[in-house]
């Protein structure tokens, strides 16, 4: 299945709102174990970042497989760190690729305004990256299996405050 998520076209769209709120907290994580002992919980600070969307983010994967892909994808539980949730519809559908995400390096810099746009990087897998690059129980190096691209989200600042931000989505101009 590796072979055919790598090589699928993806679109990302994000949601009409986005709520943005930026924390210095502390929380509890599984500590690692180590070999013959049992995971335990430890109390760790840092600074979260956490989005409250008004509707679902949508991924939209252009594949030929897509019964296989919808099944593995229902399987997920998150997206990203540990501590973040996820819950996968699948349905059908073309995307209005003037609200999805794009790589900042297709845009004009005349034309959209980046000051206000939400800017985010994304690794993307190489086109020769081998699923034991990715696999996390894998021994050894893994080399360098992504390609780091600097992409920009069609989410405009609507309203902002010391430790939040509302964005709302704006369309590029294609």
């Amino acid at each position: 299945m590796f072979e055919v998520v790598r090589s699928a076209r993806l679109e990302i769209e994000p949601p009409e709102r986005v709520a943005v709120m930026k924390f210095f907290l502390r929380r509890m994580k599984p500590e690692k174990p180590t070999k013959g002992e049992r995971a335990s919980v430890i109390s760790s600070t840092g600074v979260r970042e956490y989005c409250l969307p008004s509707s679902p983010m949508v991924l939209w994967l252009e594949t030929d497989e897509r019964q296989r892909i919808a099944e593995a994808f229902c399987w997920l539980r998150r997206l990203g760190t540990t501590d973040s949730l996820v819950f996968c519809n699948v349905g059908n559908g073309t995307p209005d690729t003037a609200v999805c995400a794009k790589r900042a390096d297709g845009l004009s810099l005349k034309t959209q305004n980046f000051m206000q746009r939400a800017v985010f990087t994304l690794n993307e897998l190489k086109a020769d990256a081998t699923f034991a690059q990715v696999d996390p129980y894998a021994e050894g190096g893994r080399g360098q299996p992504f390609d780091k691209q600097l992409y920009v989200l069609p989410l405009v600042r609507e309203q902002t405050g010391d430790n939040w931000m509302i964005y709302r989505r704006e369309p590029f101009e294609i």
